[in-house]
C-alpha cells in the first residue's frame, strides 16, 4: 500500500535541469507531491518553450521578409534552441544560411532535419543538393538518391539526381544514360510545363550526347514559351 505522508524510501524524481525547476522539485518531494505533478509541470514547460519558439519564428519570418536576414538567422537559431526537434526550423534556418553562402551552417541544420524526418524526400534533396560540389558528390548521391526512392516522382529530386549522374567527374557515378531517364521523367510528371525542368533536362541530354532527345524538348520548351 502506498503511504500518504513522507516516506524516506519514496523514488526521488529526476532532478530537472533549470535552478527554478530544482527548487520546485525539492520542495515537492518534501511535501509529499507525486511525480504526476512533475510531469505536469515539466509538460508545461515544454509548451512554453514550444509557444516561445513559435513567436521567434514568427519574428524570424518577418525579419527574413523584410530583408534583415542576419535578425531572422537569429531568430531562428533561438528557436532552435526551444524546439531542437522541429525539422521545418532547421530547413528554414539552413535555407537562409544557405543563400548567405555559410555553407557549414546550413549543411548542420540541413543534416539535423535529415536526422529527424528521415522519410521525407524533401530534406534529402537540401542536403543533396548542397552537398553536390567536387569532392563530395558521394554524399550528395546518397542523398538524392535516397529522395528518388522515397518519392519517385517527384521533380525536384529527379532533376537534381539526373544533373549530378550527368555532369559529376566522379567516373563511378557519372551515369549518362539514368541522368538523361531521369531528367525526362520530371519533365513526364510535370507534364512538360515547367520550363525550369525542361531546361535542365534539355542540358543534361545534350551533356549526355543524346541529341534527339534535347531535340525533342526543346520543342515542348518552345511550345510552352508561346502559351500553347
Amino acid at each position: 500500500m502506498a503511504s500518504s505522508g513522507r516516506s524516506a524510501k519514496s523514488k526521488s524524481p529526476e532532478i530537472p535541469r533549470s535552478r527554478f525547476q530544482v527548487v520546485l522539485a525539492t520542495a515537492a518531494v518534501a511535501i509529499g507531491l507525486t511525480p504526476v505533478w512533475l510531469l505536469a509541470f515539466q509538460c508545461g514547460q515544454t509548451l512554453l518553450r514550444q509557444q516561445q519558439a513559435q513567436e521567434l519564428v514568427a519574428a524570424a519570418e518577418r525579419n527574413e521578409r523584410e530583408g534583415r536576414i542576419a535578425e531572422a538567422c537569429d531568430a531562428y537559431e533561438q528557436a532552435t534552441g526551444l524546439t531542437p526537434n522541429d525539422p521545418a526550423i532547421h530547413t528554414a534556418l539552413a535555407n537562409l544560411q544557405r543563400a548567405r553562402e555559410r555553407y557549414r551552417d546550413a549543411q548542420r541544420h540541413y543534416e539535423a532535419a535529415v536526422r529527424l524526418q528521415p522519410g521525407n524526400p524533401k530534406v534529402h534533396v537540401n542536403l543533396g543538393a548542397l552537398l553536390a560540389s567536387p569532392g563530395r558528390w558521394r554524399p550528395a548521391f546518397e542523398e538524392l538518391d535516397v529522395a528518388v526512392q522515397l518519392a519517385p516522382d517527384d521533380a525536384e529530386a529527379l532533376t537534381n539526381l539526373a544533373g549530378l549522374l550527368a555532369f559529376t567527374n566522379d567516373q563511378p557515378l557519372h551515369d549518362s544514360r539514368r541522368a538523361v531517364v531521369l531528367a525526362r521523367r520530371a519533365c513526364e510528371v510535370t507534364n512538360f510545363a515547367n520550363a525550369e525542368y525542361l531546361q535542365s533536362a534539355i542540358d543534361i541530354c545534350r551533356a549526355s550526347g543524346d541529341s534527339a532527345a534535347a531535340a525533342a524538348l526543346e520543342q515542348r520548351a518552345a511550345r510552352l514559351a508561346q502559351g500553347e
